[in-house]
């Protein structure tokens, strides 16, 4: 799990009095390892790495040599405040880094469940039940690229749950029978797909849901389908199942029934 941030709480060093007792010298190097141990998931469990990643300056301003005193000063203080990591030997890691990694991997946890939850609700619903209205094609102008005209970054993308949804739903099917499988469903780069081919392609979220179990296996208001022997291995990304989707369409309205509506709103059969 990526995790590009970490809470900060000034007041909190403020009033820590070993933290405020730092020369400035190692205060400026705990930030630089605090700041390494977090993208690195740690710091090497060895001192010259440590003050070497540190940026420890073993010159002063004039070009003279300093003594060992101050690096033993300074790696003093950086050990006071670390751990062993608990899951990679030979590293060390900040106690406060650790219970705020636990923190956000429990809530991203937490958050994949609830979405997987209410996929299984959304798509494999009773084939009686009735559509959600928010639910079908969102009708906007279609750019000369094939993209659509808005314009949307990833915190919009992951404010529509029905996005989020499909894209926790084709995730979890390729899952299902490819456990290596590996991406990230609430990234734009999964996202984005599933949002152009309901806003540029007319396709709905459920025809969506269609193609996904089509390709990965799944039920789908009565329809069942073991993964595809061919589409499954090529179709590993919704990025993948939007460009494979008008050869997709086209195999499956040659087994079923033609359509009863124009192409750009696909209705394969009737139970779709």
């Amino acid at each position: 799990m990526k995790r590009p941030s970490f809470q900060f709480y000034p007041k909190d060093l403020l009033s820590d009095t070993e933290a405020m007792a730092m020369p400035n010298e190692a205060m400026g190097i705990y930030f630089k390892l605090l700041c390494y141990d977090w993208v690195n998931d740690g710091i090497p469990d060895d001192p010259k790495m440590i003050m070497r990643i540190g940026g420890f300056e073993w010159t002063d301003l004039q070009g003279n040599m300093r003594n060992s005193e101050d690096y033993d000063i300074v790696l003093k203080h950086i050990y006071s405040r670390a751990m062993a990591h608990p899951s990679k030997n030979g590293f060390l890691t900040n106690p406060r880094l650790q219970k705020e990694r636990e923190k956000q991997d429990d809530f991203s946890k937490k958050k994949v469940e609830a979405g997987k939850k209410g996929a299984k609700n959304r798509w494999q619903k009773p084939k009686n039940e009735p559509m959600a209205k928010n639910s079908t094609a969102i009708v906007l102008p279609i750019a000369k690229n094939g993209s659509s005209s808005s314009s949307s970054n990833n915190k919009e993308l992951l404010r529509n749950p029905l996005y989020v949804e499909a894209s926790l739903f084709f995730f979890e099917r390729l899952k299902n029978w490819l456990p290596e499988a590996k991406g990230d469903p609430q990234s734009k780069a999964w996202l984005d797909p599933i949002r152009l081919m309901v806003e540029a392609d007319g396709i709905t979220l459920e025809q969506v849901a269609f193609l996904t179990c089509f390709v990965h296996g799944g039920t789908h208001h009565g329809n069942t389908f073991r993964q595809h022997s061919f589409w499954g291995k090529v179709t590993l990304s919704p990025s993948s199942l939007r460009k494979n989707a008008p050869k997709l369409i086209a195999e499956i309205r040659a087994k079923k029934t033609a359509p009863k509506e124009s192409k750009r709103n696909i209705v394969f059969t009737s139970n779709t």
